[in-house]
């Protein structure tokens, strides 16, 4: 969606031109996951925006745009690290190139907003920096419920 001049709310999928949009949250969150000797096991990416690059005339199973991006977060940290996209809570967002159609060349623009993502993520991820720490421990509570179906 965005503000017209008019103060009236125009909302719109496809944006090729990249009129800035409210309200958009640009916030990537990134958490690195390393193993007890400080290497890198898994990135967990979340991003604010439907999935949704690909348009309904696609007849392919696709993880669309999350799906450059893991792979170019996997290749930037390198090793056997496995990269995750969570979807945040996107309301109205969807990317610039939302439902763009095969023969507009859907798949480059898939790997175009994938590749945008997965490098500021990787580059988070580079960032982060894990200590060890021997008297580490996790705290949990596990609680049975039982319940009576009608």
């Amino acid at each position: 969606m965005r503000l017209k001049p008019d103060r009236a709310i125009e909302w719109f999928e496809h944006n090729p031109e990249q009129v800035p949009t409210a309200p958009v949250d640009p916030t990537v969150s990134v958490v690195r996951i390393d193993t007890a000797g400080g290497t890198p096991l898994a990135v967990l990416v979340s991003y604010a925006c439907h999935p949704v690059v690909l348009g309904s005339d696609n007849q392919q199973y696709s993880a669309d745009f999350p799906a450059t991006m893991n792979h170019i977060v996997e290749e930037q940290i390198g090793g056997k690290v496995m990269s995750f996209f969570l979807q945040g809570a996107p309301g109205d967002i969807n990317p610039y190139y939302a439902v763009t159609k095969i023969v507009q060349d859907a798949v480059k623009w898939r790997d175009w907003t994938g590749e945008r993502l997965g490098r500021e993520a990787a580059r988070v991820a580079k960032d982060i920096h894990t200590e060890t720490y021997p008297d580490a421990s996790i705290d949990y509570t596990e609680e049975s419920l039982t319940f009576r179906l009608h």
